[in-house]
């Protein structure tokens, strides 16, 4: 048998990376003492304790301490890491995900901007080439107003009529094109 010196811990001796505890309970009397840690290379699940009361005696045997198996409250490594390696590749996946509709969104966007301008070069309103409505949107948050209700929204001082109201594309449009320092018919 190998022998080597440990100091006593509150949660037994730690030997080898393993945590060793007695049964008794007799190591909590030698708690923040040095004891002799008696073991077989071949077999480490316990290990004999010797060691002294007072410091004039001669040392005596203790106990044997029990490797303490923290099973239900530790998980080993390799299952942490396999744990924390599935967590990573599913954010990294999820992250590519958003990213690609991200970059689809962006494209419809300049598509759209695209044919705005084409639109407005050819001199065709915005509303004889209208898109198709997109099936996917949300809903309007308030009914359309019926016909009925039309004269009385009109009425109303704060809504505009539909002619008086400006075309934002294309004060938008002539603003970059006096930024751009050109002038398109």
């Amino acid at each position: 048998m190998r022998s080597k010196e440990y100091t006593v811990q509150r949660y037994g001796i730690h030997f080898q990376n393993n945590y060793y505890r007695d049964a008794a309970g007799v190591l909590g009397g030698f708690i923040g003492r040095r004891v002799t840690v008696f073991f077989d290379s071949r077999d480490t699940s316990r290990v004999r304790i010797w060691g002294r009361q007072n410091a004039d005696e001669e040392p005596r045997y203790i106990c044997t301490a029990h490797l303490q198996s923290f099973a239900p409250t530790q998980a080993d490594r390799a299952g942490v890491a396999t744990k924390n390696k599935q967590r990573r590749d599913k954010t990294r996946q999820e992250v590519r995900e958003r990213q690609s509709e991200g970059k689809e969104v962006l494209k419809a966007l300049d598509e759209l901007d695209a044919s705005a301008e084409t639109d407005a070069a050819q001199g065709i309103s915005p509303s004889e080439s209208s898109p198709e409505p997109a099936t996917n949107m949300a809903p309007p948050e308030h009914p359309p107003a019926t016909p009925t209700d039309a004269p009385a929204l009109r009425s109303n001082n704060n809504v505009p009529e539909p002619d008086d109201e400006p075309d934002y594309d294309e004060l938008r449009r002539t603003m970059q094109r006096k930024q751009r320092g050109g002038s398109r018919p």
